[in-house]
Protein backbone atom coordinates (compact mmCIF):
# COMPACT_ATOMS: atom_id res chain seq x y z
CA UNK A 1 0.00 0.00 0.00
CA UNK A 2 2.86 2.38 0.87
CA UNK A 3 4.52 1.67 -2.50
CA UNK A 4 1.28 2.42 -4.38
CA UNK A 5 0.97 5.73 -2.50
CA UNK A 6 4.57 6.64 -3.42
CA UNK A 7 3.95 5.86 -7.11
CA UNK A 8 0.72 7.87 -7.06
CA UNK A 9 2.51 10.82 -5.45
CA UNK A 10 5.26 10.66 -8.11
CA UNK A 11 2.66 10.65 -10.89
CA UNK A 12 0.84 13.61 -9.37
CA UNK A 13 4.15 15.53 -9.07
CA UNK A 14 5.04 14.74 -12.70
CA UNK A 15 1.63 15.91 -13.88
CA UNK A 16 1.85 19.09 -11.80
CA UNK A 17 5.35 20.11 -12.84
CA UNK A 18 5.58 18.61 -16.34
CA UNK A 19 8.53 16.90 -17.99
CA UNK A 20 10.75 19.98 -17.85
CA UNK A 21 10.64 20.27 -14.07
CA UNK A 22 9.40 22.77 -11.55
CA UNK A 23 11.73 25.57 -12.66
CA UNK A 24 10.62 25.77 -16.30
CA UNK A 25 10.07 29.38 -17.31
CA UNK A 26 6.50 30.27 -18.30
CA UNK A 27 6.38 31.58 -21.87
CA UNK A 28 3.22 33.67 -22.16
CA UNK A 29 1.49 34.10 -25.51
CA UNK A 30 2.23 37.48 -27.07
CA UNK A 31 4.81 38.47 -24.43
CA UNK A 32 7.64 38.99 -26.92
CA UNK A 33 11.07 37.43 -27.17
CA UNK A 34 12.67 35.50 -24.30
CA UNK A 35 16.45 35.03 -24.48
CA UNK A 36 18.15 31.76 -23.57
CA UNK A 37 21.88 31.10 -23.15
CA UNK A 38 24.30 28.18 -22.97
CA UNK A 39 27.97 27.58 -22.23
CA UNK A 40 30.64 25.08 -23.32
CA UNK A 41 29.35 22.49 -20.85
CA UNK A 42 26.00 22.51 -22.62
CA UNK A 43 24.37 24.17 -19.60
CA UNK A 44 21.30 26.11 -20.65
CA UNK A 45 19.56 28.96 -18.93
CA UNK A 46 16.79 28.09 -18.34
CA UNK A 47 18.04 24.55 -17.75
CA UNK A 48 14.49 23.26 -17.43
CA UNK A 49 13.15 24.89 -20.59
CA UNK A 50 9.92 26.76 -21.12
CA UNK A 51 6.29 26.01 -20.31
CA UNK A 52 3.51 27.27 -22.61
CA UNK A 53 -0.20 26.83 -22.03
CA UNK A 54 -2.52 27.93 -24.82
CA UNK A 55 -6.29 27.78 -25.32
CA UNK A 56 -5.91 27.51 -29.09
CA UNK A 57 -3.34 26.95 -31.86
CA UNK A 58 -0.26 29.13 -31.43
CA UNK A 59 3.14 29.61 -33.09
CA UNK A 60 6.63 29.36 -31.68
CA UNK A 61 9.43 31.37 -33.27
CA UNK A 62 13.01 30.35 -32.49
CA UNK A 63 16.07 32.29 -33.66
CA UNK A 64 19.80 32.52 -33.15
CA UNK A 65 21.07 35.94 -32.05
CA UNK A 66 24.50 37.52 -31.55
CA UNK A 67 27.12 35.38 -33.35
CA UNK A 68 25.97 33.77 -36.63
CA UNK A 69 26.16 29.99 -36.93
CA UNK A 70 24.12 28.31 -34.19
CA UNK A 71 21.29 25.93 -35.11
CA UNK A 72 18.71 24.43 -32.74
CA UNK A 73 16.31 21.54 -32.20
CA UNK A 74 13.09 22.32 -30.32
CA UNK A 75 11.36 19.54 -28.42
CA UNK A 76 7.84 19.46 -27.00
CA UNK A 77 8.29 16.85 -24.28
CA UNK A 78 10.14 14.03 -26.05
CA UNK A 79 8.92 14.97 -29.57
CA UNK A 80 11.10 16.93 -31.98
CA UNK A 81 8.86 19.69 -33.36
CA UNK A 82 11.35 22.03 -35.07
CA UNK A 83 14.92 21.99 -36.38
CA UNK A 84 16.27 25.35 -37.46
CA UNK A 85 18.38 25.15 -40.65
CA UNK A 86 22.15 25.05 -40.77
CA UNK A 87 23.72 28.35 -41.84
CA UNK A 88 27.27 29.28 -42.85
CA UNK A 89 29.48 29.78 -39.81
CA UNK A 90 30.51 33.38 -40.42
CA UNK A 91 30.42 36.55 -38.36
CA UNK A 92 28.93 38.55 -41.24
CA UNK A 93 26.24 39.93 -38.96
CA UNK A 94 26.21 40.51 -35.24
CA UNK A 95 22.94 41.49 -33.62
CA UNK A 96 21.39 41.01 -30.21
CA UNK A 97 17.97 42.03 -31.54
CA UNK A 98 15.80 38.95 -32.17
CA UNK A 99 13.54 40.84 -34.60
CA UNK A 100 16.56 41.87 -36.67
CA UNK A 101 18.04 38.34 -36.56
CA UNK A 102 14.67 36.90 -37.62
CA UNK A 103 14.79 39.01 -40.78
CA UNK A 104 18.38 38.15 -41.73
CA UNK A 105 19.11 34.98 -43.73
CA UNK A 106 22.50 34.61 -42.00
CA UNK A 107 20.79 33.60 -38.74
CA UNK A 108 19.23 30.19 -38.26
CA UNK A 109 15.56 30.50 -37.32
CA UNK A 110 12.29 28.64 -37.63
CA UNK A 111 8.58 28.70 -36.95
CA UNK A 112 6.22 25.94 -35.84
CA UNK A 113 2.52 25.81 -34.94
CA UNK A 114 1.47 23.87 -31.86
CA UNK A 115 -2.02 22.91 -30.74
CA UNK A 116 -4.01 23.98 -27.71
CA UNK A 117 -2.89 22.66 -24.34
CA UNK A 118 0.17 22.64 -22.11
CA UNK A 119 3.59 22.27 -23.72
CA UNK A 120 6.98 21.60 -22.11
CA UNK A 121 9.56 23.02 -24.54
CA UNK A 122 13.28 22.34 -24.44
CA UNK A 123 15.96 23.62 -26.80
CA UNK A 124 19.05 21.67 -27.84
CA UNK A 125 21.91 23.35 -29.68
CA UNK A 126 22.62 21.16 -32.71
CA UNK A 127 25.38 23.27 -34.28
CA UNK A 128 27.51 26.00 -32.75
CA UNK A 129 29.00 29.16 -34.21
CA UNK A 130 32.75 29.09 -34.79
CA UNK A 131 35.37 31.63 -33.76
CA UNK A 132 38.24 32.88 -35.99
CA UNK A 133 40.31 29.76 -35.22
CA UNK A 134 37.49 27.40 -36.19
CA UNK A 135 36.71 26.41 -32.61
CA UNK A 136 33.12 26.53 -31.30
CA UNK A 137 32.21 29.74 -29.49
CA UNK A 138 32.30 29.10 -25.73
CA UNK A 139 28.88 30.66 -25.10
CA UNK A 140 25.81 31.48 -27.12
CA UNK A 141 22.42 33.13 -27.10
CA UNK A 142 19.13 32.51 -28.85
CA UNK A 143 15.57 33.79 -28.48
CA UNK A 144 12.13 32.19 -28.43
CA UNK A 145 8.60 33.60 -28.48
CA UNK A 146 5.03 32.28 -28.48
CA UNK A 147 2.30 34.09 -30.42
CA UNK A 148 -1.40 33.48 -30.89
CA UNK A 149 -2.58 32.13 -34.24
CA UNK A 150 -1.60 29.59 -36.84
CA UNK A 151 1.44 29.31 -39.04
CA UNK A 152 2.32 32.32 -41.17
CA UNK A 153 4.64 31.24 -43.99
CA UNK A 154 7.92 33.05 -44.38
CA UNK A 155 8.35 35.10 -47.58
CA UNK A 156 11.02 32.66 -48.82
CA UNK A 157 8.53 29.80 -48.54
CA UNK A 158 6.00 31.70 -50.65
CA UNK A 159 8.65 32.51 -53.26
CA UNK A 160 9.66 28.83 -53.46
CA UNK A 161 6.00 27.81 -53.78
CA UNK A 162 5.52 30.35 -56.58
CA UNK A 163 8.62 29.16 -58.43
CA UNK A 164 7.47 25.56 -58.13
CA UNK A 165 4.04 26.39 -59.53
CA UNK A 166 5.56 28.43 -62.37
CA UNK A 167 7.94 25.55 -63.21
CA UNK A 168 5.04 23.08 -63.23
CA UNK A 169 3.00 25.35 -65.51
CA UNK A 170 5.97 25.73 -67.87
CA UNK A 171 6.45 21.96 -68.00
CA UNK A 172 2.75 21.43 -68.81
CA UNK A 173 2.90 24.10 -71.50
CA UNK A 174 5.94 22.48 -73.15
CA UNK A 175 4.33 19.06 -72.99
CA UNK A 176 1.15 20.39 -74.65
CA UNK A 177 3.13 22.07 -77.47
Amino acid sequence: MKRAATILLALVAFAAFGATGASAIPLALGSGWQDFNWNTDGVYDPADGFQVTAPDVFTIKLTDILVVGDAFDLYDGASLVLSTPSVPKTAANLTGDPDAAWGLPDYSHGLVALGAGSHSLSIIIRERALDATGAPWPVGTGAIRADRGGVIPEPRSLVLLGLGLAGGALALRRRAA
